[in-house]
């Protein structure tokens, strides 16, 4: 549309104006700015300076060197931040990453969605890391790297229709919430079931785990109330495993009754 050393080299591509910008994907669009790249089929830069749209109908909005690198991915604006992932986003700030699916930053500084972290979520703040499918993540800060002083926040599920003792998983098959050595966590478990016959039973269990040199352990007994229950047969139950350093939440069902059971965890982690 106007402006100087622009391209729009793929078929159907657009560059509006500003300078330097280069369109090279099938239908890609550059609105305008300095130094702005959309080089995959559909992507879109709306403008601000040397940022990249680099796949398959990813967008960066504006800001300054933002890069939405994954499929359908989006970049809303700020500075060096990244979005590498399918569907991921990073609404602004500077400095965020979310290369997780589908996962997202809000915003803040320094925040960081590991490609482990499917579906994970930091709402903004600064420096906090989610690292474990659907986490959500919070810290006002670090002390060395991000993460090491932050809260989050788990939701784990599963199904039982027997008397077997059944773990609960954060995408319901398999991913659990694991330590990494030389970090500790207290936390806060709200667990609730529901039968296909409408009984229903809540539980509540908190306590401190830490995996010390790769060695995972409670520190102290973790405390199990019973909120209230239709069925007294059903029971639910925490486990630190050394195995997979992972918290693990277990309940057991009874004959004859569809359960579902959610768990809520809530977290304070610390790394040192």
């Amino acid at each position: 549309g106007g402006g100087s050393g622009n391209a729009a080299s793929g078929g159907y591509a657009t560059v509006g104006g500003g300078w330097d910008n280069i369109a090279s994907g099938l239908y890609a669009t550059v609105g305008g700015g300095a130094g702005n790249a959309a080089s995959d089929r559909y992507a879109t830069v709306g403008g601000g300076d040397n940022n990249t749209a680099s796949d398959s109908y990813a967008t960066v909005s504006g800001g300054y060197l933002n890069i939405a690198s994954g499929p359908r991915a989006t970049v809303g604006g700020g500075a060096g931040n990244a979005a590498s992932s399918l569907y991921a986003t990073v609404g602004g700030g500077e400095g965020n990453t979310a290369s997780g699916d589908a996962a997202t930053v809000g915003g803040g500084y320094g925040n960081e969605i590991a490609t482990t972290a499917s579906y994970a979520s930091i709402p903004g703040g600064l420096q906090a890391s989610a690292s474990h499918y659907g986490q959500m993540a919070y810290a006002s800060g670090e002390f060395a790297t991000p993460g090491d002083a932050q809260t989050s926040l788990y939701v784990l599920r599963n199904t039982t229709n027997d008397t077997t003792q059944t773990e609960l998983f954060l995408d319901g098959r398999g991913e659990r919430i694991t330590l990494p050595s030389g970090s500790t966590m207290v936390f806060d478990i709200l667990i609730v079931a529901r039968s296909s016959g409408q009984a229903s039973a809540g539980y509540r269990i908190t306590g401190v785990i830490e995996n010390y040199n790769g060695t995972t352990s409670f520190i102290g007994t973790p405390t199990d109330n019973t909120l209230g229950e239709d069925r007294s047969a059903w029971s639910v139950s925490v486990e630190a495993n050394d195995t997979y350093d992972a918290l693990r939440i277990l309940v057991t069902g009874e004959n004859g009754f569809n359960i579902r059971w959610v768990a809520m965890v809530r977290t304070a982690e610390v790394s040192w």
